[in-house]
């Protein structure tokens, strides 16, 4: 559900006041280190290469959404952005790492390369979802970890959107758009003439 960015505060403490307090939250969700953020985070932490020529790299290897469809394609053991983007973008890499006839990793970054993919999908991070709501029929605390927030009181559910519809619980997308603050402001303006 698309809201004013402006009201969006409002429609989920609408939402708490309709179905408890305890019963809505926002949720959390966590970052991963995927393709480039993987190669980098492997660079960077073994000082292998400067910048320029980590961007260099990393130029090469393109975003999950890009290429979801062929990674879904590739066996369980072999799905890796990286390994996608040495196999279709190997002219790109082929000075860095390449996948040799009996498929090694091969060059100066093999090494890397295969550190960076076999951490592809470990959680770097975590964060409060941009949008994502979960509403429950039973006290969140009761049915699911509750996260704290840096610099802020309120917990949130410690769960990730897909987890909590698993268990049963409904999950909402409440964006703020600023886009929508804009036309409310026009249509007011509008009024006034």
């Amino acid at each position: 559900m698309d809201v004013p960015a402006g009201k969006r505060d409002d429609v989920i403490d609408y939402l708490r006041e309709t179905y408890g307090k305890e019963r809505v939250s926002q949720m959390l969700t966590f970052g991963r280190l995927q393709g480039r953020s993987a190669i980098k985070e492997v660079l960077r932490t073994y000082q292998a290469c400067g910048f320029s020529e980590m961007n260099e790299i990393t130029k090469a290897i393109p975003d999950e959404a890009a290429i979801s469809d062929q990674l879904s394609q590739m066996d369980d053991d072999e799905r890796s952005i990286i390994r996608w983007a040495l196999i279709n973008n190997a002219e790109d890499l082929r000075g860095y790492c390449f996948i040799n006839d009996n498929g090694e990793l091969e060059g100066d970054y093999a090494d890397m390369f295969d550190k960076a993919i076999k951490i592809e999908g470990t959680f770097k991070t975590q964060g409060k979802h941009a949008a994502g709501v979960v509403i429950s029929a039973e006290p969140l605390h009761k049915v699911c970890p509750m996260a704290s927030q840096k610099n802020a009181d309120e917990k949130i559910a410690g769960l990730e959107m897909s987890d909590l519809e698993a268990l049963g619980h409904v999950k909402f997308d409440v964006l703020g758009l600023s886009t929508l603050d804009k036309v409310m402001k026009i249509k007011e303006i509008l009024n006034e003439s």
